[in-house]
């Protein structure tokens, strides 16, 4: 079998005379690396595994099946995946039998090279073939055996991260995402809606729709094209589904169709992450945003008018290459006149694979350094004074997770729990009565610190 292929079972002797995962139930174990669109492919690769009758392990010492799910947005999340990978050479030969497989973005830059370079590696599974991975499961895993059709006994989740799009039509200079996951691909509005009803009735009670441009999906619906406003509405319908969040929406799909939607369904979380990485017109040519500084700033003012509740934050890039220093005050003055509530903030570092990266990297390190820090400065600011006007105010918190018990506000020990509000702040509070995962609670709000919020629930 050829290893150079996009989802792949590496036929090195060592690796393929190695007997099959012990008979019984085989556990797996899975570390994921980058964001919800990983872990959304992480999520859908364990319920593979466990209708094949798999189970999952509390820790890789236990598991007979370790999958890397790796990103490679970032140069330094990559040497991280490769580094993980190269360690996990003493975990493969503890235990005769067991299976090393690496999946995602890192799998679909360098799958030509990975199977030689990692002689105790087993299978690759590209990011563009992970719809695909019940395949591998058939090659590498269970070669003599049909699935095991076995239910779920996962513990139900608070988030179900539900992937409705893949892949990118855009081709941002600085993005290394288009090579590694592909054009855009669309799924059914049928199959997403099924998947929906699935896992919110296991208990889950809020809903991650994921895609690159998320609010970019066009997909077959029962009366031709369904677009993402279509999808919200549908997914709205659902009794079971308490919340829904989407990652991550391009500005240029902000349309009259997408803000009306927003504004008609309750169950949409009043939060947006909307990129903008410069406000100068110049770079965003330069980065082929394919929008400008004056789109952006009608898309936020619609945004508003829709959901006047509603929290934007955006990520930002600081020192791409040829930005001068007009070109980052036009950043800073359209951070101000936005008012995000809150901003990632990147010190530009070429990628190697994507067009900017054969731009000159001119802009010196030290004044990435600086441009960084008042950047953040700025959205920091921005983001304390949203978060501090939610003092004293009532908020609907969805717990994520219980923490050590402390104390409430009258001495007594009481459980500590995390969680949300809607707009996505994190919030811990204390209640006298027993609260689990998934339960959504209306909490007092008494204090901010930092970017976190405090309260109680009065009981």
């Amino acid at each position: 079998m050829n290893p150079v292929i996009e989802m792949s079972v590496n036929p090195t002797p060592r690796a393929r005379t190695a007997p099959p995962v012990p008979a019984g139930r085989p556990r797996f174990y899975i570390e994921t690396f980058g964001c919800q669109m990983n872990a959304a492919d992480s999520e859908e690769m364990s319920r593979t595994l466990r209708r094949r009758g798999f189970i999952a392990a509390d820790s890789p010492a236990d598991a007979d099946l370790f999958i890397i799910n790796t990103c490679t947005v970032r140069q330094h999340a990559e040497n991280r995946a490769l580094s993980f990978l190269g360690r996990l050479r003493r975990w493969k030969d503890e235990r005769p039998g067991r299976l090393l497989v690496v999946a995602g973005c890192v799998a679909e830059r360098l799958k030509k090279e990975l199977p030689s370079r990692f002689s105790h590696l087993d299978g690759v599974v590209g990011a563009k073939s992970m719809d695909r991975f019940d395949t591998l499961v058939e090659k590498l895993l269970l070669p003599a055996e049909g699935p095991a059709r076995l239910p779920d006994p996962g513990r139900a989740q608070v988030t179900a991260h539900v992937t409705v799009m893949r892949g990118c039509n855009f081709s941002c200079s600085y993005c290394i995402v288009p090579s590694v996951r592909g054009r855009e691909s669309h799924r059914p509005l049928k199959n997403i809606l099924e998947e929906i009803r699935e896992k919110t009735a296991e208990g889950t009670p809020e809903v991650l729709l994921l895609g690159q441009t998320v609010n970019s999906y066009r997909g077959d619906g029962p009366a031709g094209t369904a677009d993402f406003a279509d999808l919200l509405r549908a997914v709205q319908k659902i009794d079971a589904v308490r919340r829904i969040r989407y990652m991550s929406p391009h500005p240029f799909y902000v349309n009259d169709r997408f803000l009306a939607a927003l504004a008609e369904c309750d169950k949409v979380c009043p939060h947006i992450h909307l990129p903008l990485q410069s406000g100068s017109d110049r770079l965003l040519k330069r980065m082929r945003r394919n929008h400008t500084r004056a789109d952006f700033l009608d898309r936020v003012r619609r945004l508003r008018r829709a959901r006047p509740e509603i929290l934007i934050t955006t990520d930002l890039i600081a020192g791409f290459p040829g930005e001068t220093d007009d070109d980052f005050n036009q950043t800073v003055s359209l951070v101000r006149e936005s008012a995000v509530d809150g901003a990632f903030c990147f010190k530009y570092s070429p990628r190697p694979g994507t067009p900017a990266a054969e731009f000159p990297d001119d802009v010196p390190e030290t004044v990435k350094e600086e441009r960084h820090a008042e950047l953040l400065k700025i959205v920091t600011a921005h983001s304390e004074r949203g978060i501090a006007s939610l003092v004293n105010t009532r908020q609907d918190i969805l717990i994520e997770d219980v923490k050590s018990p402390g104390r409430d506000r009258t001495g007594r020990i009481v459980p500590v729990y995390e969680g949300r509000t809607r707009t996505c702040w994190k919030t811990f509070f204390t209640s006298s009565r027993n609260h689990r995962r998934g339960d959504i609670v209306p909490v007092q709000i008494a204090e901010a610190v930092g970017r976190n919020l405090w309260g109680d629930t009065r009981d």
